[in-house]
């Protein structure tokens, strides 16, 4: 049957708004527990900062929508795995799934060589449909308030 189908999976889960109809059955497409499936996603290039940083990391775990965001110098699949590890894996553990993009630095040999490393399912978003990726809405929410900093409040026309 399709539609339980659809609702056992968790990319679904992640990508699709949940039915505002409430009832009192457990939505079995949500992630059950926090960090079990993490979304990411790169923002950039931007212009580089005075450290030669001019890419960010976006993560966030798709139970809790908690997102964290780590700079970057350049947008390898090197930067990527290595930041990850060391910021948010080494606090949070490692996720059962890791959902992105189908970005280059997301789908090489070396990203699915540290996803098989970290015990986890690589997932994939459609090419051409970001909104997929709900790490996708906390990038637009992240550029609206760089844009804010950036400008120290003046207003352009």
């Amino acid at each position: 049957d399709v539609r339980l189908y659809v609702k056992s999976c968790h990319i679904c889960a992640c990508t699709k708004p949940l039915n505002s109809r409430s009832n009192n059955l457990t939505n079995s497409r949500k992630p059950r527990h926090p960090w079990e499936v993490i979304s990411i996603d790169l923002m950039g290039p931007y212009p580089r900062t005075s450290k030669g940083k001019s890419y960010i990391l976006v993560a966030t775990d798709c139970f809790s929508r908690w997102t964290e965001a780590y700079t970057l110098g350049t947008a390898t699949t090197k930067n990527i795995t290595e930041t990850l590890e060391r910021e948010f894996f080494s606090r949070f553990g490692y996720p059962r799934v890791c959902l992105s993009d189908n970005g280059p630095q997301f789908v090489s040999n070396d990203m699915l060589s540290a996803i098989e490393r970290w015990g986890a399912e690589g997932w994939t978003t459609p090419t051409y449909h970001p909104r997929a990726n709900p790490v996708e809405r906390r990038n637009q929410d992240l550029k609206k308030g760089l844009r804010a900093a950036l400008t120290n409040g003046k207003h352009t026309t």
